[in-house]
């Protein structure tokens, strides 16, 4: 089966569809933890964990580095590892896709750059509107409502 996700055109549209992932996430932690403490093996537990360490930590992670960087400029090739592994994956992705997309360099280079802080500043949108509508047990079906 192929998967694949719909990109937004905008910035704006890319931010408000991450807000809506991040509250799915937040919402799936406690069953996250759940499942994973349920398994015996460690290597199981390991990989249940690692979807929000894959796919948002990782974020998280590159954007307080870039932060770190005016604060430390004496660090800043080890504070950009992160994101030049990052972008070694982006890279490669764009390489092995090259046939069937409309890949293009510059696009992957923003991509390296924004996604991050779009992920990030995603995370307290994500609280501050599930504290805007008191939804803190994930009882409202209109926390997934489209923003």
């Amino acid at each position: 089966p192929l998967a694949y996700e719909i990109e937004r055109k905008t910035i704006a549209g890319q931010f408000l569809q991450r807000v809506r992932w991040t509250i799915g996430a937040i919402q799936h932690i406690p069953e996250q933890i759940d499942t994973a403490r349920a398994r015996t093996r460690p290597m199981e537990k390991i990989l249940i964990n690692s979807y929000h360490i894959m796919w948002e930590l990782q974020y998280y992670v590159i954007f307080l580095d870039l932060i770190m960087i005016f604060i430390f400029p004496g660090l800043w090739f080890v504070l950009c590892l992160p994101m030049v592994f990052y972008g070694c994956n982006i890279f490669r992705a764009v390489k092995l896709t090259w046939r069937y997309y409309r890949n293009s360099i510059p696009a992957a280079f923003l991509h390296c750059l924004i996604h991050p802080l779009i992920i990030s500043a995603a995370l307290p949108a994500s609280v501050f509107y599930m504290v805007y509508k008191r939804s803190y047990n994930f009882q409202s079906r209109s926390l997934f409502r489209r923003i």
